[in-house]
């Protein structure tokens, strides 16, 4: 199974995104607030051996993940995330996900 086909798949995509979430979610809240957010963004930094990120790029991808400003990622919030990073996977695979097969 192919990135492309997980992506075009909602639920595998639900599944995937909510696995991630739940993993992110250490306190078990059912959102992820800004210090579980820049905890995911400094170890993604240290495995991919960059710097990391400051507060201004913390707080701007919170401020992308939370469209309502409520300081809280919803799983719902967090899989338009995990969409953007499937699709920017599969076109560096070779896959454009706005094209079909």
């Amino acid at each position: 199974m192919s990135v492309q086909d997980i992506l075009e798949d909602k639920e595998k995509v639900r599944i995937i995104s909510q696995a991630a979430f739940d993993s992110i979610d250490i306190n078990k809240t059912g959102f992820l607030e800004r210090k579980d957010v820049e905890a995911l963004l400094i170890n993604i930094a240290k495995d991919l051996n960059v710097k990391k990120p400051s507060k201004d790029e913390v707080d701007d991808v919170m401020k992308e993940l939370d469209p309502d400003k409520d300081g809280k990622v919803r799983p719902d919030e967090f899989q338009v995330l995990v969409e953007e990073i499937l699709g920017s996977m599969a076109q560096t695979l070779g896959h454009d996900p706005n094209l079909p097969k």
